[in-house]
């Protein structure tokens, strides 16, 4: 369920090469390159690469000197195309800028978003022309006898995901096996020519049978009711909404809305039709190319937030949007629409949109063709619109498969691996039988971001998840809850108002509450902080709609983090690291009741229709109750010679508690810009109360906090660690205003 666009820089668009002609000649130096034995040769190992630097690049360097405009150089057809796919800018050390040189990559260095990362691509290579001197390359013998070139170039030398090229899938090598010894399956990277026209759904069917054979994760997940409601879908054929047929499969849509009103896009069709409903001709674009893109990939059903919900009935809209977890794992794939700004720019490809831009390439007389990367899923998405908005980051999380068109190509991303137009890979070896493979979420896919494993790490996991929901733009903030239910809904954890407030047991019937304690999850996930983001000036905004205490109620740039959680936290009375001294929570009832927080967990009595929408805890109003000690504290100004030792210096004045042994850092939220902030001036000369969370062995963690008049409640302004024994701590007591106090936090 997309919202509104907001302005966001896209991806400059990708250098349109015109096919260059097979008669044009070549010079004597690019007659002399062996292109074939570059491409058909394993230069180093897997292993042999793992004892490089990770910034180190291999042997295959070919000097090429300096590269002058098209116009100003011969007609050699590989010395234009070595210009045109040169690094736009070499690193600052390089003098001159304009010399280069060919050398090669292995796959294992281009962006995962470009060839998977299966062992049989693990040796193949790529070719790159590189800013930089030969000569400036050292030499070493490694252990097993084989040379490598490389040096450790600046950053800005670093291979782009779009920076290289390969052999065009026509050319088939003499020989798929090396020839230096070493086993293992070898797969050559070649690359395919893209249609600026048109998508090739030929292709894309092919991929899915690939997937739908060989990939266990990648079936939909329907394990929960489809619906609390029956889920209608568009029939692609007759563009009527109807009621899915049981088992049948159908492709879920995310997108951009763009301010485009649902109100039009269905209608009741003539008479003797029975009051049936159809989708109009005036659909935005993104839908009629979702509809054709369903019917060219073999499929009949589409589900669209916009036509498949009834916007004008609030009650079968909440249903549906606590349903958008099922609505999304239950989908056979997801289309995201990830060009353009809005729903009217349509699927690149699909029908009157063209793609922005062709390939570069070169066709070599009497020998092959080599053809130019485009940007991958990673290097356009992460520049799009589509993923700054809050809706759609649940809609690339909760799928197991995801078609996505760019303007560019079309991706298909799956947990096992991801497809794009531009590359032409061998189809992996495989059984009979689907092949079952180490599960990847699907967006980290796609960003590249740090995977966690189940267990353990769930709650990292599920933090990084809120870390980047809260950077995602809502044209309505008070959607920000809706938009998220489905992820928590498929978390392994019970939350209220996003906060977790209990680790979900699949082996259990209900949770095992035996006291008003709560576990070590909800203390880490109410303990977020801000970093710092001196660019644009940006500050955190508040959303009002939601409480302090919960991430939910806090947007920035950088979002909300969580950096500073301890995993080895625990609730066992022999750790070290033991949480003590807990605060007691009660949730605020609309009629003003307290309940104890653990008392909102489902009881052995109680009866849900979807265990997973159970997962999260009806909301009551906004505020907490919270029995603590509450210490009153004032700060001190951090000299310029101090500075955190874990935080980046920003340029944001800093303020800390210290008295005798005991010490510890203040995070505002909002941060002064200078001194003379009056803010700062407030924060250094004032008494703030400061709310004891927890405590371990040697520290205690404090939310700063400010009284309303207006909501009669507290509210978190920041927090506070000091690093401190309990012996300190007791100390501390001694000297400072302290009591125990139970407080209205909103």
């Amino acid at each position: 369920m997309s919202s509104h666009s907001s302005s966001r820089s896209s991806v400059s668009d990708y250098p349109v090469q015109e096919h260059q002609d097979n008669t044009d000649s070549l010079c004597e130096r690019c007659k002399g390159i062996d292109f074939p034995s570059l491409f058909n040769h394993i230069s180093l190992t897997e292993r042999t690469w793992s004892k490089l630097s990770h910034r180190a690049r291999h042997c295959g360097l070919l000097d090429l000197g300096v590269l002058k405009e098209p116009e100003e150089t011969t007609t050699c057809i590989l010395c234009r195309f070595f210009y045109s796919v040169r690094w736009p800018q070499a690193p600052t050390s390089l003098d001159p800028v304009n010399h280069y040189h060919l050398r090669l990559f292995t796959t294992i260095e281009v962006s995962k978003s470009s060839f998977p990362k299966s062992g049989n691509m693990s040796g193949a290579t790529v070719c790159s022309v590189v800013p930089g001197k030969v000569s400036e390359f050292t030499r070493e013998t490694l252990d097993d006898c084989h040379e490598a070139y490389y040096n450790f170039c600046e950053p800005g030398a670093l291979l782009r995901a779009n920076g290289y090229f390969v052999p065009d899938e026509s050319w088939t090598p003499t020989s798929t096996t090396p020839e230096d010894g070493y086993g293992g399956a070898y797969v050559l990277a070649r690359g395919r020519r893209v249609d600026p026209e048109k998508v090739d759904f030929d292709l894309i069917k092919g991929w899915l049978r690939e997937c739908d054979h060989d990939h266990i994760e990648s079936r939909p997940v329907r394990s929960a009711p489809h619906s609390a409601a029956p889920i209608r879908c568009i029939d692609c054929f007759s563009r009527e909404v109807v009621k899915l047929p049981p088992g049948a499969d159908y492709v879920a849509l995310s997108y951009v809305w763009g301010g485009i009103s649902a109100a039009g896009m269905v209608k009741r069709g003539q008479e003797g039709t029975g009051g049936k409903i159809f989708v109009s001709k005036d659909v935005p674009q993104v839908i009629g190319d979702s509809i054709m893109a369903v019917k060219s990939i073999g499929k009949r059903y589409l589900w669209v937030d916009q036509c498949c919900i009834d916007q004008n009935d609030s009650a079968d809209k909440m249903t549906q949007i606590q349903n958008m977890d099922n609505i999304y794992q239950g989908a056979y794939l997801t289309i995201v629409a990830a060009a353009g700004k809005d729903s009217a720019y349509g699927l690149p490809g699909v029908t009157t949109r063209p793609r922005k831009a062709q390939q570069l390439y070169v066709n070599i007389p009497g020998s092959f063709a080599l053809v130019g990367s485009l940007p991958t899923a990673h290097e356009v998405i992460r520049n799009s619109i589509w993923a700054t908005r809050g809706w759609t980051y649940q809609e690339a999380v909760l799928p197991r498969r995801l078609l996505i068109f760019t303007d560019y190509q079309a991706h298909l991303v799956c947990p096992a691996r991801i497809w794009c137009e531009d590359k032409a890979f061998d189809k992996e070896p495989s059984t009979e039988t689907m092949i079952a493979h180490q599960p990847v979420p699907v967006l980290s896919q796609i960003f590249e971001t740090k995977r966690y494993r189940r267990g353990a790490t769930d709650l990292r996991d599920t933090l990084r998840h809120f870390e980047q929901f809260s950077t995602r733009d809502l044209t309505y903030e008070g959607d920000a809850l809706d938009a998220i239910r489905g992820l928590l809904a498929r978390r392994p954890f019970y939350t209220y108002y996003g906060v977790l407030v209990w680790r979900y047991d699949d082996d259990d019937e209900k949770p095992p509450p035996e006291n008003t304690s709560l576990p070590v999850e909800f203390f880490q996930s109410l303990w977020f902080f801000f970093e710092p983001c001196a660019e644009n000036n940006i500050e955190v905004r508040r959303r009002v709609e939601f409480p302090s205490w919960s991430w939910l109620g806090w947007k920035a740039a950088k979002g909300v983090d969580y950096s500073k959680i301890n995993p080895s936290l625990s609730n066992d009375e022999e750790s070290e690291y033991r949480l003590e001294r807990k605060a007691t929570f009660w949730a605020e009832g609309n009629d003003g009741s307290h309940v104890l927080l653990v008392d909102l967990l489902p009881s052995a009595t109680s009866s849900s229709d979807n265990k997973w929408n159970a997962r999260v805890i009806p909301e009551l109003s906004p505020y907490l109750w919270v029995e603590n000690m509450v210490l009153k504290l004032r700060f001190q100004e951090l000299e310029d010679h101090e500075k955190r030792p874990d935080y980046p210096d920003e340029g944001y004045p800093r303020a800390k508690f210290q008295d005798k042994d005991v010490g510890g850092w203040i995070d505002l939220v909002h941060r002064p810009r200078t001194r003379d902030d009056p803010l700062y001036q407030r924060l250094v000369t004032e008494t703030w109360e400061c709310l004891l969370l927890c405590c371990t062995f040697f520290d205690m963690k404090f939310l700063v906090l400010e009284w309303s008049d207006r909501t009669m409640a507290y509210s978190r302004i920041g927090t506070l660690d000091l690093f401190a024994s309990p012996e300190q701590y007791e100390a501390l007591l001694e000297r400072v205003s302290h009591s125990v106090k139970k407080i209205r936090l909103g």
